[in-house]
């Protein structure tokens, strides 16, 4: 019976470090992982600022508030391909000339409808038209 009682004691003991073993591991755990979660969400943060800001130099970002609301929902996959589009977008919008009207008829010393007849007729293939002189 001793015997029994000294195993019993030892396994005990055991039990009670394995315990106090697990214990101090899950509390490890937890705090690696609160730790993992809060360089996530930073590192998501960070992605939602870069696309934001992404957006707005493309000319394509609504008001700032409603935008990051909608863009912290997305995946960090889904904001690189937003930041790398608006990226592009940003980046044909600054090597395009900017709009301009283009005017019909070129400035020239001609009037317009003598400019114009002689265009027409270059195109048309005839000659080009002398006007009579008075006598």
């Amino acid at each position: 019976m001793a015997s029994l009682e000294q195993t019993k004691a030892k396994l005990t003991k055991d039990l009670e470090a394995a315990t106090q073993k697990a214990t101090g591991a899950a509390s490890a755990a937890e705090t690696l992982k609160a730790q993992l979660e809060a360089m996530q969400k930073e590192k998501h943060d960070v992605l939602v600022a870069e696309c934001l800001r992404a957006r707005a130099e493309a000319g394509i970002a609504g008001k700032e508030n409603e935008e990051k609301e909608k863009l912290a929902k997305l995946s960090d996959e889904t904001l690189a391909l937003l930041k790398a589009d608006a990226q592009k977008v940003a980046s044909v919008n600054q090597t395009r000339e900017p709009a301009a009207p283009k005017l019909r008829y070129s400035k020239t010393n001609e009037e317009p409808l003598a400019a114009s007849m002689k265009e027409m007729r270059a195109q048309l293939g005839l000659p080009e038209h002398k006007p009579k002189e008075e006598a």
